[in-house]
């Protein structure tokens, strides 16, 4: 609870998953909770974002592709 990634953004999009617990995903004038039922979020390239976990045991993923193909 209260562990995750501060605010930050990237050159690349990326999904985030939640597999286990809740996590608190805030962007520009948006917070979004996401558990295990949650579709994947896409946080696009060069958007800041947040992610912090609302729950001990919760367990996220970002995934994304390196690389145009």
């Amino acid at each position: 609870k209260g562990e995750g990634l501060p605010k930050h953004e990237h050159l690349y999009s990326h999904l985030t998953m939640c597999f286990a617990g809740s996590v608190l995903v805030t962007k520009e004038n948006v917070n979004i909770t996401i558990t295990k039922d949650s579709q994947p979020i896409n946080l696009r390239e060069q958007e800041w974002h947040e992610l912090e976990a609302l729950e001990d045991g919760t367990i996220f993923v970002n995934s994304f592709a390196e690389g145009k193909y």
